[in-house]
């Protein structure tokens, strides 16, 4: 089924070109790391494999997870004609996302060894 309307191919290609360019970024800054790590030594570069590990683990939890949850139940809402539940999930849904990234900073930022020994038994990986 294919929808007339070109105000929608437009807000969906709007949309898609945001959420490219945000895992360009991502995917650029891990890329410039592994680039600059690369010529330094192997341990570095592997530290850093680990690191991005981490952010991968948080993005998927806030993004795909709470981010996906929250979509799914906002489409049914909107296909509904309800604008009011929407207008309560989404900010229900930012407070999650933002305790997922405190609770994620906190702990690898006061434990980062214990985090790091979930992803590597590797002594020098985690120092």
């Amino acid at each position: 089924m294919l929808i007339r309307e070109k105000s929608f191919y437009l807000t969906f290609y709007k949309l898609s070109a945001m959420i490219a360019v945000q895992n360009l970024l991502s995917y650029g800054v891990n890329l410039a790391d592994n680039i600059m790590l690369g010529s330094y030594n192997e341990i570095s570069l592997a530290a850093a494999a680990l690191i991005n590990q981490i952010q991968y683990l948080l993005q998927m939890i806030s993004m795909a997870g709470i981010g996906a949850g929250a979509l799914v139940i906002v489409s049914q809402y909107w296909g509904k004609g309800e604008i009011d539940p929407i207008r309560r999930i989404i900010p229900v849904a930012m407070k999650f996302a933002a305790v997922a990234g405190l609770l994620f900073f906190s702990v690898t930022f006061f434990m980062p060894e214990t985090v790091l020994s979930f992803l590597t038994s590797d002594a020098a990986l985690r120092a």
